[in-house]
């Protein structure tokens, strides 16, 4: 797993905080979910799911990458799809610029109920940690492949909006207690679970049973 130094968070801070300025100025940076799952902005599945998921991550973490293909299609097929999960992605960018092209891509999608597919698709061409991989035209391909409307995309990836959700998960994965990318946290009628890393899938589903509403 990628840890999170403690001046990382503060260098997130300033790096949106940079944007923020600039966005007020005018200015601003040049595998699918399955059928019949319901997506609603970062949420995958039923919102009437008694467990909730949220994945801490950021896009440029290699270990992120590994969980988005071997961890979540098991979650999705045996958790999600029978209703009993809901999964909610949360973006974070402090390995570097491109983790922060891909966190506002992922809030952009999400308002297009698209996250999942682009976020898949954009774990599949991940490169090397800081080096440019994911340039302006890779993120066009891959929100075009995703079925996004591309203008709808680009303005909403460059607004402040996108930029206060990506402060409000800042803030989120600090009063969780985050220190590493991926995080997973499992909350139930019963409680909460913090997994690290790269789960199995069983492992996932252990911490959804310790939460969930007692069987009757």
């Amino acid at each position: 797993m990628s840890r999170i130094p403690r001046c990382a968070w503060a260098a997130i801070g300033a790096a949106l905080a940079v944007l923020a300025l600039a966005l007020l100025a005018g200015g601003g940076p040049a595998g699918a979910a399955p059928a019949r799952i319901p997506e609603d902005g970062p949420r995958l599945g039923r919102a009437t799911a008694p467990v909730e998921i949220r994945e801490y991550a950021d896009l440029q973490c290699p270990f992120c990458r590994d969980a988005a293909l071997r961890t979540v299609p098991g979650v999705v097929r045996d958790l999600v799809a029978a209703g009993r999960v809901r999964l909610v992605f949360r973006p974070l960018a402090f390995i570097g610029p491109d983790s922060l092209r891909g966190a506002r891509a992922a809030v952009a999608a999400g308002r297009q109920d698209r996250l999942w597919p682009l976020v898949e698709r954009l774990y599949r061409a991940q490169g090397a940690e800081n080096s440019g991989w994911l340039s302006e035209a890779r993120l066009r391909s891959a929100a075009r492949a995703a079925g996004l409307d591309l203008a709808r995309f680009d303005r909403d990836r460059r607004s402040p909006a996108a930029l206060a959700a990506l402060r409000a998960a800042q803030r989120e994965a600090q009063a969780a207690g985050v220190r590493a990318t991926p995080t997973w946290v499992v909350r139930g009628p019963r409680g909460t679970r913090t997994l690290e890393g790269v789960p199995t899938p069983a492992q996932v589903a252990r911490a959804v049973r310790a939460v969930a509403p007692a069987p009757d």
